[in-house]
């Protein structure tokens, strides 16, 4: 990868847009270039912005968010930085920028930015990613790898050559980014940790399973088919008894539907005998509901015949009336022609005038509305020449005060013309202010912290006191129970006195054989009466007998020996296990003094930690505190000519400083504004009489044109009066036409009314016509529904109408009666078929004889069944439970088994793993993982340290730790501490490790550019032409460096430089090959 432009914006004190072009011929020449300038200058901002526009932040500024921005120079509203870089993937362009709201400085921070193009196809890069990510994909480098491979910062080697091994570990996890190995360490120990808790909990809860013994298995299983066997004899017999119970009450209940139906059917014959007379007139009623149609027939056809002869009487009556109408209507017809042709006459004799009088009015009408225009136009030019007037004296009185306003702003920026100057330094001093505010916070923060570390101090002293006095403690304990080890050792020496704990044993074992022997000899006490001497013993053959004549062995007194060697032997076994318990207690103590041991050390260390932090903290408060004089004098001095009420604070002053500059501004606006409003003033009072001279000449003219259009208007309305009267011929001319057309229409209204008279007369005679016609046919039609009806009537058995219309019910008698009989019919049908039916049942039902028992006798039976049913099932389900659950447990354990046997081989696993990497606090791993890569990078640093300088090595002090030494090659190989080393031979062997970390991160990547970003202030001039000579080496290889360093040497060695200038108001600006300002 290689750097080869880079543009940037407003990033701290370099304030407007700058470019480098790496490319420039100077760069390629030379190979390495320096940045230099004053501390504080800005040099490492160049650094900064390479990463900003890369990775979005910087090695200083880990987060720069919508929140938070603090790379942005002051007073700024925008910023930004572009990268140009090569890789093996091609050309590409990398820009970052942010801004504030409106792009003002108090605006708000707006979200950050971030684009990457391909400079070989000018096409923006589809990211799915972030840009970083993306960077880290072209180049192979994310943000830590880049600034260990091409940004190398010293000092962090200069604290790893002084580090203790532990805290070196640390540091070298930081610098090479090995925090993995640290992870993998803990979480191999906490899942080993894990896992052995897991199965112990499984082995706790297998061995809360209970289980059945065997021989209780059995014997519940044996009673379960005893009582199994026996439910289903019960069962069987329960069934019996239902069935046989079930027969009896449904003969029962046959026998009882029986008597029931009987007595039903009694009930229903004396229902029916109560219809008889009922029934008969229902026949009868039938038969006259058959004569109905023809008799509703000729009733039809009466009611017609009786309605049109009524009808036509009335229209008889009412034929002289229409007769009398129809005369009177046409008389009222003739009277309104003759009105409506008289107003049609009228109206054709005047409509000439009116047409001559429209037009003398509408001429009329026209002259009136030119005379009122003009008239207003006269009145409108005499208001604009008031108003003008008017205006002339406002704008005259208006420069008056103006012309004062003037006098007096111009007198105050004579008089404050010392203030001036401020417009364009506030912004200076105010960033100056805020220096001194920074500078003022971060020594009450620094004496913050530092209270907060003195604290902390007091709580690790009391802490340490508290770990020696427990060390102590342990210590006495331990000394405690040495002692009482002495004492029961030399306890066991006077019970043992001589002997040993087997010896002991020996004795009481021969004793026991002795004493069984002697009671031997006296149970054989009656054999040794018939002992004689010289006489053979039937046991032994013996002819001694010693025991013969007494003499036999006592057997308390051996008893008494086997007590003593016993309590002896006890007293041993006693005092043997408290040493035992000592020795354990010994141990534990010795284990808690080395864990308290460590506790103090530990304590110790972060004590010293703590007592060195607050002496640099109070070593970098006084720092501050001489810096914050020095910059305060500086910037009280460069604001005592403002006339200012000293002493004040700086921010004070700046808000005093603000108000003058904002009082000053604004009477200088003003007093511009005033200017520009005085010539305004004038130019308008010139315009307003221009334009009042103007009006005042019109005037005039129209004025004339009014008084003769007048005298025509005159003339013209007398010779109309004359003609017309004052009448509207509009008006005129609206009511002749309404009058004819009034007229017109009451003739049409009186025409239509006499046709319809005429039409009601030929209506009327037409319907007696149709009605004469209608009653003869309607008297022929009732002759023939007479004859239908007689006949009807013998037909259905009717000698005469009266004995018909008698016979007739009403439409819902019948149907009650026909409900009635129809429903008994069925009923007594229905009956019949349900008696033989339960007839069939019962004797069949009886056939079956199941039992001679009664109903009570088997529902005796059936209840003392079910009781024996009951206590049966209860105890075969208490039996059944218990070998359920005895079941479920014996499947319990054997998954737990199975799981306990699975998990005991991962425990096996992690427990071998973490046994070679694992550990509570990641060290294991961690130290042979950063051990291998020491190794590395002291291989790489010692290429660069050769060149450099090759009187040293460096070494590794031994294979387990991380201990750094000196090999010095002109001292015949003798070894040093690196603790030993000048400042000088420090930053040569410190620059190595940078070289050597560089070239181990960057194994994988092609980097073609390298800044070092460290002073060179500690080496003399043999060492800084071997560090110089060894960085233009790296030229070599294809790397551009650039060295980052105020020291006067090195600007003297390095001929290409890049410039940082500081200028006023702590802005700086850079200058060297290749360098742009494109604000210029």
């Amino acid at each position: 990868m290689r750097i080869e432009k880079v543009t940037f914006k407003n990033l701290n004190s370099l304030a407007g847009t700058w470019s480098i072009d790496f490319t420039n011929e100077r760069y390629r020449e030379d190979g390495i270039f320096a940045i230099t300038g004053p501390t504080g200058a800005g040099k490492s901002t160049v650094l900064d912005a390479i990463c900003l526009a890369l990775y979005g932040q910087t090695p200083r500024l880990a987060t720069i968010s919508k929140s938070t921005n603090e790379i942005m120079t002051r007073q700024t509203g925008d910023c930004f930085a572009e990268v140009v870089f090569l890789t093996g993937k091609g050309r590409y362009r990398s820009h970052w920028s942010q801004r504030r709201a409106r792009n003002k400085p108090e605006g708000a921070l707006q979200p950050a930015k971030q684009e990457l193009v391909n400079l070989n196809t000018n096409e923006m890069v589809n990211l799915k990613k972030g840009i970083a990510d993306k960077i880290n994909e072209l180049t192979g480098l994310d943000f830590k790898r880049f600034t260990r491979s091409m940004l190398l910062a010293q000092g962090d080697f200069a604290a790893f050559l002084k580090a203790s091994s532990d805290d070196r570990a640390v540091i070298l996890e930081k610098i090479t980014g090995m925090e993995i190995y640290s992870e993998i360490s803990e979480k191999v120990y906490r899942r080993m940790d894990e896992e052995s808790k897991a199965l112990k909990v499984l082995e706790s809860q297998l061995g809360g399973i209970e289980v059945l013994a065997d021989d209780a298995r059995k014997e519940k299983e044996n009673q379960r088919d005893v009582l199994t066997q026996k439910e289903t004899e019960l069962k069987q017999s329960q069934n019996a008894i239902q069935e046989a119970l079930t027969w009896k009450k449904t003969v029962k209940g046959l026998e009882e539907t029986a008597q029931a139906l009987a007595e039903k059917d009694k009930a229903l014959q004396n229902e029916n005998d109560a219809f008889k007379l009922e029934a008969q007139k229902l026949q009868v009623a039938l038969r006259a509901q058959k004569v109905d149609p023809s008799y509703e027939a000729l009733k039809t056809i009466r009611e017609t015949l009786k309605q049109t002869a009524q009808l036509k009487e009335k229209a008889v009556r009412d034929k002289p009336v229409a007769e009398e109408a129809l005369k009177a209507a046409q008389a009222a017809c003739d009277s309104s022609k003759t009105r409506w042709d008289e107003a049609e006459n009228a109206r054709q004799s005047a409509m000439p005038i009116i047409s001559d009088v429209r037009l003398r009015d509408a001429a009329i009408k026209k002259q009136s509305l030119d005379l009122e225009e003009l008239k207003k136009e006269v009145g409108s030019l005499q208001e604009s020449i008031n108003q003008r007037q008017k205006e002339l004296l406002d704008k005259e009185r208006v420069l008056s005060a103006l012309k004062e306003e003037t006098r007096l702003l111009e007198e105050y920026l004579k008089s404050h013309a010392g203030e001036k100057v401020l417009v364009s330094a506030y912004s200076g001093l105010e960033a100056s202010s805020d220096h001194l505010k920074e500078i003022e916070d971060e020594i009450k923060r620094l004496q913050k912290d530092d209270k907060k570390s003195k604290t902390k101090e007091k709580e690790l002293q009391a802490q340490l006191q508290k770990e020696t006095q427990d060390l102590n403690a342990l210590r006495s304990t331990a000394e405690r129970l040495k002692n009482q080890q002495e004492t029961v050792a030399e306890e066991l020496k006077g019970v043992l006195q001589g002997e040993t704990e087997q010896s002991l044993v020996t004795q009481l074992d021969a004793l026991k054989e002795k004493r069984h022997y002697r009671q031997l000899v006296q149970s054989l006490e009656e054999h040794r009466k018939g002992l004689k001497d010289g006489a053979p013993c039937p046991l032994c053959g013996a002819t001694h007998h010693p025991y013969a004549e007494g003499n036999i062995p006592a057997v308390d007194e051996i008893q008494t020996q086997i007590n003593a060697v016993q309590k002896t032997l006890n007293e041993v076994i006693r005092l043997k296990n408290q040493l035992q318990e000592l020795a354990t207690k010994a141990t534990l103590q010795k284990e808690a003094i080395t864990s308290a041991e460590t506790n103090q050390r530990l304590v110790q260390e972060r004590l010293d930690g703590v007592i060195e932090q607050r002496r640099e903290a109070l070593n970098l408060i006084d720092e501050k505190k001489e810096k914050f004089a020095l910059d305060s004098n500086a910037f009280y001095e460069s604001v005592s000519g403002f006339g200012l009420a000293l002493p004040m604070s700086p921010t004070e002053v700046i808000n005093e400083l603000l108000a003058k500059k904002t009082l000053w501004v604004k009477n200088e606006e003003a007093f511009n504004e005033k200017q520009k409003d005085l010539e305004r003033v004038v130019s308008e009072i010139r315009e307003i009489k221009s334009l009042k001279a103007e009006k005042e000449k019109t005037w005039q003219g129209k004025h004339s044109q009014f008084l003769q259009n007048e005298e025509r208007l005159n003339e013209e309305k007398r010779i109309r009066t004359e003609l017309f009267g004052d009448k509207d011929p509009d008006q005129v001319e609206k009511s002749l036409n309404d009058t004819v057309t009034q007229t017109k229409s009451s003739y049409e209204q009186m025409r239509k009314a006499a046709d319809e008279k005429a039409g009601q007369l030929r209506t009327l005679i037409s319907a007696i016509e149709t009605y004469d016609r209608q009653i003869k046919e309607t008297q022929g039609r009732e002759l023939q529904a007479l004859s239908l009806f007689e006949a009807s009537l013998k037909k259905f058995g009717f000698d005469e109408q009266e004995h018909y219309f008698q016979s007739r019910l009403e439409s819902s008698e019948l149907e009650s009666l026909q409900d009635k009989s129809q429903s008994l019919t069925e009923r007594i049908n229905r009956l019949q078929g349900e008696m033989e039916q339960n007839n069939q049942a019962l004797a069949q039902e009886k056939a079956k004889n199941l039992t001679d028992k009664t109903i009570e006798e088997l529902e005796a039976e059936q209840k003392a069944n079910e009781i024996e049913q009951a206590d049966v099932r209860e105890t075969l389900g208490n039996i059944l439970y218990e070998l359920r659950g005895d079941d479920e447990a014996r499947e319990k354990s054997k998954d737990y088994l199975r799981t306990i046997a699975a998990k005991q081989l991962i425990v096996d696993q992690w427990s071998a793993l973490s046994g070679l990497i694992g550990s509570a606090d990641g060290r294991k791993f961690r130290n042979y993982a950063q051990g291998i890569t020491f190794d590395i990078m002291i291989a790489y640093a010692n290429q660069s340290l050769m060149k450099m300088n090759d009187r040293y090595l460096l070494k590794r002090k031994n294979k387990d730790g991380l201990e750094l030494e000196v090999q010095d090659n002109y001292q015949a190989g003798v070894i040093r501490s690196t603790k030993n080393l000048s400042g000088g031979e420090s930053f040569i062997v410190s620059l190595a490790l940078a070289l050597g970390l560089s070239k181990m991160a960057s194994q994988n990547v092609q980097v073609e550019s390298l800044f070092l970003d460290e002073g060179f202030g500690t080496l003399d001039e043999d060492a800084l032409e071997n560090a110089l000579k060894t960085l233009s080496g790296l030229h070599q290889q294809g790397k551009l460096i650039g060295v980052i360093s105020h020291v006067q040497e090195l600007k003297d060695r390095i001929g290409t430089q890049i410039i940082v200038t500081p200028k006023a108001l702590g802005r700086s600006v850079l200058s060297g090959p290749g360098v742009d300002h494109l604000d210029r």
